[in-house]
């Protein structure tokens, strides 16, 4: 099974927003999380982290695996990766390929929507890009789409693919 991946560069002001806003993130809709604490020198759980933006002040990396979440479109078992390191840091959004496929065919209603909502996102958080792609997408040979503040035909980028 391949996995797609979303990758921006967020602040780390933004995170909390981001998380608890825009991803609804709540303990009811996370399978599992595993986050290091590194002044209590513990693990911790996301529900136990009031504050992201003010955990990740800190360098530090987290994992949350969600069992549905809307980006646009309605996505399960997802992945978020979460490394930061005191100012800014990196959000990586892993799902199956399988999320975006029907009837053996990419789904480019379910993909425009995706890249929709990412678009958004950009303009409320202030990112420089969002790359989509086969994991890792942030490398140039497995990202099929980067979007950034220029784009306005996205429905174009998801024709090609």
């Amino acid at each position: 099974m391949e996995f797609l991946e979303v990758v921006f560069d967020l602040k780390t002001v933004y995170l909390d927003k981001l998380l608890f806003k825009e991803f609804n993130l709540t303990e009811d809709k996370i399978k599992s999380s595993h986050f290091y604490d590194t002044n209590l020198e513990q693990d911790k759980e996301f529900y136990e982290i009031t504050s992201c933006s003010d955990f990740f002040t800190k360098p530090g990396t987290g994992t949350v695996l969600v069992k549905k979440i809307q980006l646009g479109t309605m996505l399960t078992e997802v992945l978020v990766l979460i490394s930061f390191d005191e100012e800014s840091g990196i959000v990586e959004i892993n799902f199956p390929e399988s999320e975006l496929i029907e009837g053996n065919r990419l789904d480019k209603e379910k993909c425009l929507k995706l890249l929709e909502y990412f678009l958004s996102l950009m303009e409320h958080y202030d990112l420089k890009s969002v790359r989509f792609g086969y994991e890792p997408a942030a490398d140039d040979d497995t990202c099929l789409i980067e979007l950034k503040p220029d784009v306005t035909q996205i429905k174009d980028l998801v024709d090609r693919l």
